[in-house]
């Protein structure tokens, strides 16, 4: 099974980013350890009365949804199957 580790720089990036107020996609978001990173932005107007929970789930499951867009083979690497 894969394993995920902290990487320090795209922390830093991430900070820098949500610094900058700026929603925006970037290609800067990649570092020498972890050179294929993503990256998820999400904006959801939030006016009274709007459920934040309803509004966190829009965001999930919007940020599922990208999966399809994604090689099943690399999938295979990170589940189970990969262990067979």
């Amino acid at each position: 099974m894969a394993t995920m580790q902290w990487d320090g720089q795209l922390a830093k990036l991430a900070e820098l980013r949500v610094l900058s107020c700026k929603m925006e996609e970037k290609d800067c978001h990649n570092t020498k350890n972890s050179p294929s990173s993503g990256q998820n932005v999400q904006v959801q107007p939030n006016v009274n009365g709007t459920n934040e929970i309803l509004l966190f789930s829009i965001a999930l499951n919007e940020w599922y949804n990208v999966s399809k867009f994604t090689d099943p083979e690399t999938m295979k690497f990170y589940s189970s199957e990969s262990q067979a």
